[in-house]
């Protein structure tokens, strides 16, 4: 019986390690931004930590793609095996999401200190996404 339960619980922890995050690799960054719905450079001013959900507020600097308001409140999974990201307030961000707001490691969120120079030339020259 004792080895039963333990299979049983071993099962249980393989099923949920390997229903983690997996993305479909996109190194392209056209192709990264041309897939967004929403594409702006955003800045997190708060934080909200609720359970399993991370609310981050954010202000909306500059739009590249869609619309949003001069602030936003972002949601992300508060696990990074659930596609959750992590954002650091103060900083200033390229985000990505869709109309319903969700950001995820899936996505193309990153501080805008990393991209290349080419990249931010791509973006504020609004890359023709036709």
């Amino acid at each position: 019986m004792s080895n039963l339960i333990i299979l049983v619980a071993t099962l249980c922890i393989i099923v949920r390690v390997s229903f983690g995050c997996a993305c479909y690799p996109e190194n392209d960054p056209k192709v990264r931004f041309c897939r967004e719905s929403i594409v702006f450079k955003g800045t997190v001013l708060s934080t909200v930590y609720l359970d399993d959900i991370t609310m981050y507020k954010v202000k909306v600097q500059k739009m590249y793609r869609g619309y949003l308001g001069y602030e936003v409140w972002l949601k992300s999974s508060s696990s990074t095996g659930s596609c959750g990201v992590h954002l650091t307030e103060g900083i200033p961000y390229l985000l990505t999401t869709t109309w319903d707001k969700v950001v995820h490691a899936c996505d193309w969120n990153t501080p805008i200190s990393t991209l290349t120079t080419d990249q931010l030339y791509a973006i504020e020259r609004n890359v023709d996404c036709e």
